[in-house]
């Protein structure tokens, strides 16, 4: 399932991505590619790539050839996390249409409404309602045995 409808079948077309830091066009023919290949050192797969970049089309692309959506780095993060993190509510959307699971915690015990909580990002407050609408568990405590609400207060983000 997909938030667009824009985007075509695997074997209709490849697609160009304009890297961030560097500047070059990495082309990307998906039906050759495993879409849940890992990085060594960072257990990032293409699809946490997509989305530590800000890239929603190609998180879109990727999901549609079977990314999957619950891949977590080395640190327990999965997409989600890292959505949240930097503030894009379109991404969070998309991994929440796509069934990531809502409450699965990271390394240091924190889910993605923990994340919200202390994140300094203009879109927080819509991104916690929409975790929250999702089905969120607020009572969830991570390894500080902390809640969301209190990593909230700790940031002054009440």
């Amino acid at each position: 399932r997909l938030l667009s409808s824009t985007v075509k079948k695997k074997s209709e077309e490849s697609l160009c991505w304009k890297g961030v830091d560097t500047g070059h066009k990495i082309r990307v023919e998906l039906r050759h590619i495993d879409v849940n290949v890992r990085e060594p050192d960072t257990g990032y797969t293409p699809l946490l790539l997509a989305v530590l970049h800000g890239s929603k089309d190609i998180a879109e692309r990727l999901i549609f050839n079977c990314a999957d959506v619950t891949a977590k780095d080395v640190k327990g993060n999965t997409g989600l996390h890292l959505a949240v993190f930097h503030g894009r509510l379109d991404v969070v959307e998309l991994m929440l249409f796509n069934d990531a699971e809502i409450n699965s915690q990271n390394e240091d015990g924190n889910t993605a409404l923990h994340i919200a909580c202390q994140a300094a990002v203009d879109q927080r407050v819509k991104i916690i309602c929409k975790l929250i609408q999702s089905g969120a568990n607020a009572w969830i405590v991570n390894k500080y045995s902390w809640m969301p609400l209190d990593v909230a207060a700790m940031h002054n983000r009440v």
